[in-house]
């Protein structure tokens, strides 16, 4: 019985919060942990996963007794670091152990307290993790001494971007110090390859907890549909925000709804609107400063009747309570995403998951459909971990030397060896990345020790190293507040005059800039009647292959889950149009216009952009181009370019040739916050590894290629 093999203390609180029953993620899970495994939990949301990790570490912390810092739990994001602490100070702490958060935000003086008083279970983001790890102030990582078990939450978030490959390197720095190995658990709703990724995050030490992977395959119950705005081309901004508005209202009464955007300058628009037309709207994305951003998390919650518009701040588990809906509005770019998303719903038991979809334009109904109809089946996109990340291994390089005040390559070829995100690295890579280093004075050696050398210190060295802590770059721009309080920022680029009146929207509200501070990038604003919504210059891929070959399907008339009769004649034109050019779902379309040849592949917009940098390597290429729709070649006649696009997606040797060759010609292309301090090598070495993780998604798009082509 998983109950009588939990400490005394954790069936207390269980009795006393009047636990009857486990859910089935907590059934799995907390045997397999209670025997000393680590674990990959996979489940809905809302489903226990949280105390289906924290139940059995408690009763093992308890049961060995075990020294603090003990429990180390890790978020993508600093409010949900903030927002996992209030939800679980309650269980731990009656449970008998204290609790401690720490990131940013939190003041020094506040940091500087766990020294004195250090906490059982720690809240954290890597960033932290990092600063622990190489400041003086804090012992160089003695504070984690006594870690046993780490929890990393919405482990999918981390899985592919250079924050993730910190991370691992992280643990694996952690680890290295310890006699005992950390027990490693990640939590996720939506993990559709669990095997990599509890692959990529497990330690290679010979007496490290095996990590099972545990799944809840009880579905929740969803209910999506799909509409459209029916705007087109000609229509102006103002009104798409018109007519997203008229819809958010009309489905939004009388319930508590968060409404997701694709853009920040979507998210102030629509907010700003929805306020003027009298509905109580709230606006949340990343560039509100945290603490406005914490007073609308707060007030959300509170409300019986709201309307909150986010942009992916809000796709990961921060609690605002309740949501009776959930809306999309514009093209869902991952059914993982908008599966996330829609999630944030029905969160009570016995409650549905229920979402709405809206096209800003009928031309993008068959993408939201498709993105809706796979997200409704739960068949998301996989995770591909990153496993070869040289361009954080050159960060971590300059953390251990900083963490031990020396290094060697014996202990550089370790770390490399012992972190999931490093261990497809060979050792030619990571020679030629430390000489390069050292041949640029990031690095210098003293009797065989490896130290951080002057270019380290004059680039990344200002205020003790207090932005270099991070593996992404922060953004450059105008920090935006009142007299009295910060509101938030808004892009450098955003023009801004001394010679004309400044008018701008932030935090759903219209301010009039009263004061420039050009030095310390500082706009002073008082409230406006009206003004202009700022733009963010957003970079970032569009539509997966698994989105855009579905939205392929349905152009060739494949018919969608959720098509309703409205939605038919919206979508006759463009069904009419591929039936009449003879598209097949099984064939890839080419077109032919002044620009070159086109290959309407629908693979989405990472593949496309690999396609497409491939293609250039081609003898006679002049340039390309790629969209999640098509790849266009110019300087080959169509035959040619249906030979050259049939070899490379037919021959993964190749493709691999191909992309030595379009290294060498292709200078426009920038990985990682430090890729103006890499080698000639070195960058060459990335670019491999950045374009060759694509691999692992064009597999799929190689098998179900037929080397046939309609059209031209």
């Amino acid at each position: 019985m998983i109950y009588g093999r939990l400490d005394v203390g954790v069936q207390r609180w269980m009795v006393d919060h009047d636990w009857t029953e486990f859910t089935p993620i907590q059934e799995a899970a907390i045997p397999t942990m209670l025997d000393g495994n680590g674990a990959l939990l996979i489940a809905p949301t809302a489903a226990g996963k949280t105390e289906a990790a924290f139940l059995p570490i408690l009763s093992e912390i308890q049961r060995l007794k075990l020294r603090p810092i003990s429990l180390l739990y890790i978020s993508p994001l600093r409010a949900l670091v903030n927002d996992q602490t209030r939800r679980a100070r309650s269980l731990l702490e009656e449970c008998g152990l204290r609790v401690g958060w720490w990131h940013s935000d939190l003041p020094a003086r506040d940091r500087k307290k766990l020294l004195a008083y250090v906490p059982d279970a720690l809240f954290t983001t890597p960033e932290s993790i990092e600063v622990i790890l190489s400041s003086d102030a804090y012992g160089h990582g003695v504070l984690l001494g006594d870690v046993r078990y780490v929890v990393i939450d919405e482990i999918h978030a981390f899985a592919t971007d250079d924050r993730g490959a910190q991370l691992m390197s992280l643990l694996a720095r952690i680890e290295a110090h310890k006699r005992t190995p950390l027990v490693r658990v990640a939590l996720s709703a939506t993990v559709n390859n669990p095997d990599a990724v509890a692959s990529w995050m497990a330690s290679d030490r010979q007496d490290s907890p095996r990590i099972n992977v545990v799944k809840d395959l009880s579905a929740r119950t969803r209910r999506l549909a799909v509409g459209g705005l029916g705007l087109s081309d000609e229509d102006s901004a103002g009104t798409q925000t018109r007519k997203a508005v008229q819809v958010i209202r009309k489905h939004s009464e009388g319930l508590r709804t968060i409404v997701f955007v694709n853009s920040r300058k979507d998210a102030e628009a629509i907010t700003l609107a929805l306020r003027e037309a009298g509905a109580l709207a709230r606006v949340h994305h990343g560039s509100i400063h945290r603490e406005e951003r914490q007073r609308v998390e707060e007030s959300f919650r509170q409300e019986d009747e709201s309307i909150i518009v986010a942009t992916s701040t809000l796709e990961l588990g921060i609690d605002i309570g309740d949501m009776d809906l959930v809306m999309q509005i514009g093209v869902p770019y991952s059914a993982l995403s908008l599966l996330q998303r829609i999630g944030r719903s029905g969160r009570r038991a016995g409650r549905e998951a229920v979402g709405v979809v809206y096209a800003i334009q009928d031309q993008d109904l068959p993408t939201c459909l498709a993105g809706a109809d796979l997200a409704l089946r739960g068949d998301v996109e996989d995770v591909h971990p990153q496993t070869a990340a040289l361009q954080v291994l050159f960060h971590q390089i300059i953390q251990l030397a900083r963490e031990k005040d020396r290094t060697s390559l014996d202990e550089i070829r370790e770390l490399v060896h012992s972190s999931g995100s490093f261990r497809e690295l060979d050792s030619l890579e990571v020679n030629d990345l430390v000489d390069e280093m050292l041949s640029m004075r990031f690095l210098e050696t003293e009797r065989g020790w490896i130290r951080v050398g002057y270019e380290t210190e004059r680039r990344f060295g200002a205020l003790n190293y207090r932005d270099f802590y991070a593996v992404f770059e922060a953004d450059v721009e105008w920090t935006v507040r009142t007299h009295s309080e910060v509101i938030g920022t808004i892009d450098r680029r955003y023009p801004i005059s001394r010679d004309r009146e400044n008018l701008l929207v932030l935090g759903g509200r219209p301010w009039r800039v009263v004061q420039i501070d050009e030095t310390r990038l500082v706009l002073v604003v008082t409230p406006a009647e009206h003004a202009l919504v700022p733009k963010w210059h957003n970079v970032g891929l569009g539509p997966s292959y698994e989105v855009m070959r579905r939205t392929y399907e349905i152009l060739c008339g494949r018919s969608s889950a959720l098509e309703t009769p409205a939605l038919a004649p919206r979508l006759l034109f463009a069904r009419e149009t591929a039936a009449r050019k003879h598209w097949r779902a099984d064939q890839i379309p080419i077109e032919i216009d002044p620009s070159g040849v086109r290959l309407l592949t629908y693979y989405g917009s990472a593949i496309n952009q690999y396609l497409a940098l491939l293609l250039r390597a081609s003898n006679g290429i002049d340039r390309t181009t790629a969209t999640p729709q098509f790849v266009a070649v110019n300087g080959l006649p169509c035959e040619r370019a249906k030979e050259e696009f049939g070899a490379i997606m037919g021959s993964a040797k190749l493709r691999q040739e191909r992309l030595s060759l379009a290294l060498t010609i292709v200078h426009d292309v920038r990985v990682g916050r430090f890729w103006e301090a890499f080698g000639n090598k070195t960058k060459g070495h990335v670019l491999r590894h950045f374009f060759g993780s694509v691999e692992q998604a064009m597999a799929r798009a190689e098998c179900e290629f037929r080397d046939q082509f309609v059209g031209a």
